[in-house]
């Protein structure tokens, strides 16, 4: 006898005869021309879970998936938007830097400023809807998601010409600060001008600083409370930025070669430059208010 079948025999033998499940009865139909099946006993084992476990699992999706996810159905769509789940996974996106610098403008504005910020692109309705919501530790992603799509369903946008700054020789390299409140326009002229923006969208000048040698650039810090200059001399210049329009040298560094750009970190405390000389330097602000050198990065080229 073989003992393969011996032995499937005596297994058979023992086990006890199991019922086969019935596959459960649908019910079947026609719709836009093509047949269904509506499994009325079935159930979605995700929507039978708690509210906050759906909340978790729905968090580690992207914003593509969130997108479709809230096209499911209404429990869904409702779920991510209660929880502001697709504007946060919009926000993650933005690279860590700019969503500081973007908490750091939206932290410096006040209710009218964001309403002139906002009544562009939405109605009166959306906007105070979102400035009650200031305080809310999803706040920046909500506005800024918001915002962004409202902008992107503009199919044309009027640009109005809001000021004219002018400067007696060549302008260099115009910047705003980063919270898009500022513009600063170093020239030849050997002055630097920096422009505020007032509550009513108009620009009117903030400080005027004159050197003993042309700019070659100058921008302002994040929280604009420093402005950097670079000049044809090889000197780097910083200043402060008082509220009353003043300003005041803090720091003047001289390098051996021309530098090329000086831009500040995030927070504003850290300044890096890079020159001819092949090093980039980076300084950073001191509890007394200084500047100090803190690191030369050498470089082969």
């Amino acid at each position: 006898m073989d003992p393969i079948d011996s032995n499937a025999s005596v297994d058979n033998s023992l086990l006890p005869t199991l019922g086969q499940p019935q596959p459960e009865e649908a019910a079947t139909g026609f719709s836009a021309g093509k047949e269904v099946t509506v499994y009325e006993k079935s159930q979605s084992s995700f929507l039978n879970l708690p509210e906050l476990t759906q909340r978790i699992i729905i968090r580690y999706l992207g914003f593509r998936e969130i997108t479709r996810l809230k096209q499911v159905c209404k429990q869904l769509r409702d779920l991510v938007e209660n929880d502001k789940t697709q504007e946060r996974a919009w926000y993650r996106q933005i690279p860590s830097p700019c969503q500081f610098q973007l908490k750091a403008i939206l932290r410096a504005k006040d209710e009218q400023q964001l309403r002139n910020w906002l009544q562009p692109f939405a109605d009166r309705g959306t906007v105070e809807s979102l400035i009650k919501q200031q305080k809310s530790l999803y706040f920046p992603a909500q506005l800024l998601f918001i915002n962004s799509k409202l902008m992107s369903q503009c199919e044309r946008f009027k640009l109005v010409d809001k000021a004219e700054i002018s400067h007696r020789s060549q302008v260099m390299m115009p910047t705003f600060s980063p919270d898009g409140r500022h513009l600063v326009t170093a020239s030849f002229d050997k002055t630097v001008k920096i422009y505020v923006q007032k509550d009513d969208g108009s620009w009117q000048p903030k400080v005027a600083i004159s050197h003993d040698h042309s700019f070659l650039l100058a921008r302002v810090s994040p929280d604009g409370r420093h402005l950097v200059t670079v000049n044809v001399d090889k000197t780097l210049t910083i200043y402060g930025l008082e509220d009353d329009g003043t300003s005041n040298v803090k720091a003047t560094f001289t390098n051996t070669r021309q530098i090329n750009t000086a831009t500040f970190s995030a927070d504003g405390r850290h300044l890096v430059t890079a020159s001819n000389d092949k090093t980039a330097k980076i300084y950073g602000l001191e509890e007394d208010g200084s500047w100090e050198i803190k690191a030369t990065i050498p470089h082969t080229h």
